[in-house]
Formats: structure tokens, C-alpha cells, sequence
């Protein structure tokens, strides 16, 4: 059936759009695999910062700075017009609500960072006036890219040579079908010590330990987010996210179709108290965290 000339515009205008939002996918996750690249091969001059006077933390500040350019290099290399803000650069306001601004963090858990374990990830965002259109959370120990388009679904990529060999090559996101507490695993980040949050996550993590089948820590939020919403762990709470993380997983589990809240009614973006788990688990997971 031959479609006629306003039908045909639409459609190839409908066609082009799908081809920005998959060059803008490609785009993030060459940044992603540029700054984690860096940060991999960087690693080892954590032990050599006395040489440069500086401490471990010093000369991880200069390591990360450099993997953040190299990402925004990439995506300004692609779309110049773009503004770019990195965790470090972060200040609030509302710059971030005005057309295209790319949120991007080279170093989503840094604990796991310095004592060389897995657990950390690189993630970048792409916001349409303030809203996250695009999310990528590169686990480049583990092999493994999330990856999601709003509007378009969700999947994981392994990385050929990196990730298990149990790992499928793609696999669509869908959170986790469990219906019971008991039977599933949750994933939280502890507060920093003398948090004015700790009293509160105490309470809440030991509700947590006694209904779930096991409670355990992830320093990296957004990879912490990204296992939800590919249901390798079914719930996850936090206090006081980092919105560079938050922008990139919250496509990933709208698109997966798992439930994430700001708990204390701010926009996700702002929330100071977070939660995400299977849909299955919705009611009971919150009913927990709030004492109910």
C-alpha cells in the first residue's frame, strides 16, 4: 500500500529521530568505554602518587578528572552544542533542565576503585530539558554495558573476552518475576560515617536483613540500579544518590519496568532518599523501608 505524501513525511521523519537517538546510544558508549578504559590502565599509579607528592586520593582526583575528559571529548567530538556536565562539576541550579545536557560520571564507586575489586562503573545520561532520555552504565571489570533509549526498552551487552562466559551476548532488561521477600536478594550503599542519615539507614537496613534472603553492599549506585532492572538483584534503597547516577539508571528501569520512588516526594533527580525493586516486590519492599 502506497502511503500518502503526509503519512510518508512522518514516517521518515519518525525514521531519522530513531537514527539520532542510536547514533546519540553509539556515542555514549564509546565515552564509556574511553573513560573506563583510562581508569583501568591508570590503576597501578595509585601506588606510585608519593612519587608525584601526592596521596592515593590526590592522584585518584587526577586519574578520574582525566578519564571525565576523554568522555567529554568523545561527546562533544560528536554533538558540540551539547553541554556536558561530570560529577566533579555538579553544582544544582537549573543549568541541567535547558536542552541537551549530558550528565557523565567517569568513577560510580570509588571504594571498590581503590582496593581493586568490582563494583565500580562509568555512567552517562543524556537529558532533554531536564529529562533523561538516554542512560548507559558501563561494568568494565565485569563486562558488561546496560544500556537503555526512552520509549525504546532496555538491554544489557556483554563485552567479548571480559564478561563469563555464561553471559549472553544481549539480553533484553526485565526485572526480576520473584513475589516474595524472603526469597530475594536487595543491594544498598551504606552512608559515609557520621552521616546525619546513618540512625535512619540503620533502622532500615536491619528490617532489610531480617526479611530478605540476603542484604549486601554496592559501591557503584547506578550499577547497583542497573542489576534491578535486569532482575540480577531485586531491590536496592540508598540515601543521598548522586543525580549523575540516578539520570543514567532511571531509564534503565522505566524502560525495564521496574518501580523506582523518591521516598521524600522530590523529582528523582533530586531525591535525597531513594528506592527501586521488581513490581512484584513494590508494596512489601516500601511497606519495610518505612517501618509499616
Amino acid at each position: 500500500m502506497q502511503l500518502d505524501p503526509v503519512e510518508s513525511a512522518r514516517v521518515a521523519r519518525a525514521s531519522a529521530l530513531s537514527a539520532a537517538w542510536k547514533d546519540s546510544l553509539r556515542t555514549a558508549e564509546r565515552a564509556a568505554r574511553a573513560g573506563g578504559t583510562h581508569l583501568q590502565s591508570q590503576r597501578s599509579q595509585l601506588a606510585l602518587a608519593f612519587m608525584a607528592r601526592r596521596t592515593p586520593l590526590e592522584q585518584l582526583a587526577v586519574i578520574t578528572e582525566a578519564a571525565q575528559d576523554l568522555m567529554r571529548d568523545e561527546i562533544r567530538r560528536r554533538y558540540p552544542g551539547h553541554a556536558v556536565i561530570g560529577r566533579t562539576q555538579w553544582t544544582g541550579g537549573d543549568a541541567w533542565k535547558r536542552g541537551p545536557v549530558w550528565l557523565i560520571d567517569a568513577l560510580d564507586g570509588m571504594t571498590a576503585y581503590l582496593s581493586d575489586r568490582p563494583g565500580w562503573s562509568v555512567t552517562l545520561a543524556l537529558l532533554i530539558d531536564g529529562q533523561p532520555r538516554l542512560g548507559v552504565v558501563a561494568d568494565l571489570v565485569g563486562g558488561r554495558v546496560y544500556r537503555a533509549l526512552a520509549g525504546s526498552g532496555a538491554d544489557r551487552l556483554a563485552i567479548p573476552g571480559v564478561a563469563s562466559p555464561d553471559l549472553p551476548p544481549q539480553l533484553r532488561l526485565v526485572p526480576s518475576p520473584r513475589e516474595r521477600l524472603a526469597d530475594a536478594r536487595a543491594l544498598t550503599q551504606f552512608p559515609q560515617p557520621g552521616s546525619a542519615t546513618m540512625a535512619t539507614f540503620s533502622r532500615e537496613f536491619g528490617r532489610a536483613a531480617q526479611a530478605f534472603r540476603s542484604v549486601g553492599r554496592c559501591p557503584s549506585v547506578a550499577l547497583a540500579l542497573a542489576e534491578v532492572a535486569s532482575g540480577e538483584a531485586e531491590a536496592f534503597w540508598c540515601h543521598r544518590p548522586h543525580p549523575c547516577h540516578l539520570a543514567a539508571a532511571s531509564v534503565l528501569l522505566s524502560e525495564a519496568g521496574a518501580v523506582v520512588r523518591a521516598r521524600d516526594g522530590q523529582p528523582l533527580l533530586q531525591s535525597e532518599s531513594l528506592a527501586a525493586c521488581a513490581p512484584t516486590l513494590a508494596y512489601d519492599f516500601h511497606a519495610l523501608l518505612a517501618g509499616l
